[in-house]
């Protein structure tokens, strides 16, 4: 496989990444390592708009992503956000800036992880959300969000947040918004993978970050583990991961 020889990350577009990177040299973040959001309350039923008629989604709990988020928790010595306060209210207090002086950002929280439900509306790319309790939060709401959510780095840990529409300077989706409202990395998936392969997957990621090395090289390097197990060596198993825009390490100091 290509990543047994190659690190693999993506960028967005030539102006996003020369904006990513003038953006990290007024970046700083301190107090905590991360925001973990995983099995939210979802509540049902979620509204979408699809060539102008409202189309309405259920979503059933998941238990596997509450896993996944207490895993990693317990490696980056945090408290994960469950159930009903996993919402876009939480994530965006969490997230506020510290202060903003001389134009040094001083963020509370360097990485954002959710895993949930992810919807990838094809004919509607900026309606494409992840479900939340108490709501959603949508590609559209990311553009339009003017605070922006300051974060190095964000994971999408849900089916398809890695797909969307082509576009001149990118593609609209839900990996483009975050970068749009102020990740410096997204990481997201092309497809639906297990929970417990999932599971596996970030818990190597995030043991490869916290060694300090870039992050598509953690990801290589958790993507090789999984090819090296016989029970995930599958691609459909690893291989729905990527990663966009900047590689440096959110954890490192």
């Amino acid at each position: 496989y290509l990543v047994e020889k190659y690190e693999i990350f993506y960028l967005p577009s030539v102006t996003a990444q020369l904006l990513i990177q003038d953006d990290e040299n007024i970046f700083q973040s301190n107090v905590g390592k991360a925001v973990l959001i995983g099995n939210p309350k979802f509540s049902n039923p979620y509204t979408v708009n699809i060539d102008g008629r409202d189309i309405q989604l259920n979503f059933s709990p998941l238990p596997g992503t509450e896993r996944e988020v207490k895993a990693i928790s317990q490696l980056l010595k945090t408290t994960p956000v469950l159930g009903k306060d996993a919402n876009m209210k939480n994530i965006v207090t969490l997230l506020a800036p510290i202060d903003v002086i001389e134009k040094q950002t001083l963020a509370k929280y360097p990485l954002l992880h959710i895993a949930s439900h992810g919807i990838l509306l094809s004919d509607n790319p900026e309606e494409s959300f992840i479900a939340l309790s108490e709501g959603k939060i949508s590609a559209n709401y990311l553009y339009e969000f003017d605070p922006g959510l300051r974060v190095k780095m964000v994971i999408l840990s849900a089916c398809q947040t890695a797909l969307g529409i082509s576009h001149p300077d990118s593609a609209v989706g839900l990996s483009n918004a975050f970068l749009v409202a102020g990740a410096n990395t997204v990481g997201s998936t092309l497809w639906q993978i297990s929970d417990d392969a999932t599971v596996d997957l970030m818990v190597k990621f995030y043991e490869e970050l916290l060694k300090g090395i870039n992050v598509s090289s953690a990801l290589r390097n958790a993507q090789i583990s999984m090819i090296k197990n016989s029970k995930w060596k599958h691609p459909k198993n690893w291989a729905a991961f990527k990663i966009i825009g900047s590689t440096n390490n959110p954890l490192k100091p």
